[in-house]
């Protein structure tokens, strides 16, 4: 699904200026392109497992994140952000081969001892459920079937939480729905929920397939 460890770095030590700040995201901009740039060349060949930090690894196939559907092309890479084996949710770096042009986002000033106190080791897969019906308004009693429940950091409040991506699939012919939220893991509120039907008559600019908001 990836192909290898593109760049790998620790944040501790490349991003060391922002220990003491806040989580946050960057949009790539002039003036903080020199500190991705480096980030990025460092390419070391390292464990997820064995490290606390941030590092990107490159998209080679079509995945789904940030509820945005992502294409490898021959002239650009898409890097997504990971930290310790954790992706970020919607942090990813377009990089144009020929120009080295970069856009996208960032996070960094990640705190990994107050990231681990948002940890929940007894996540309740029922209770975020749950969660997501209620933010889009069904019945609790709706039979479903989960599509998806995935692991990710979301940075919220200058402060980076673990998190799940939920997505159902509601098995009733009166309700065409897949309800899809990015929940706390620690809180169960929802950060960000929507409907993750694809409409074909609905599309974007270039046939980019759009998602129904909640």
């Amino acid at each position: 699904m990836h192909k290898g460890l593109i760049a790998g770095a620790a944040v501790f030590s490349m991003f060391s200026a922002y220990s003491l700040q806040a989580a946050t995201v960057e949009r790539v901009s002039p003036s903080n392109k020199p500190q991705l740039q480096n980030l990025l060349l460092m390419n070391q060949t390292l464990q997820k497992s064995q490290i606390k930090g941030s590092y990107f690894e490159e998209i080679t196939s079509t995945h789904q994140h940030s509820n945005s559907v992502l294409r490898k092309s021959s002239s650009n890479k898409i890097l997504q952000q990971y930290y310790s084996g954790i992706p970020i949710w919607g942090q990813q770096i377009r990089v144009q081969e020929k120009s080295q042009h970069m856009s996208g986002f960032f996070a960094t000033g990640i705190n990994d001892a107050q990231l681990q106190l948002r940890a929940n080791n007894q996540f309740d897969l029922d209770t975020a459920v749950n969660a997501v019906l209620e933010a889009a308004k069904l019945s609790l009693d709706l039979p479903y079937k989960l599509i998806k429940s995935e692991r990710y950091i979301y940075v919220k409040d200058d402060k980076a939480h673990y998190a799940y991506l939920i997505e159902l699939e509601i098995l009733n012919a009166e309700h065409e729905s897949k309800p899809s939220a990015i929940i706390s893991e620690n809180t169960y509120e929802v950060y960000k929920a929507w409907n993750n039907i694809k409409h074909t008559q609905a599309m974007g600019p270039g046939g980019n397939e759009k998602n129904v908001p909640l």
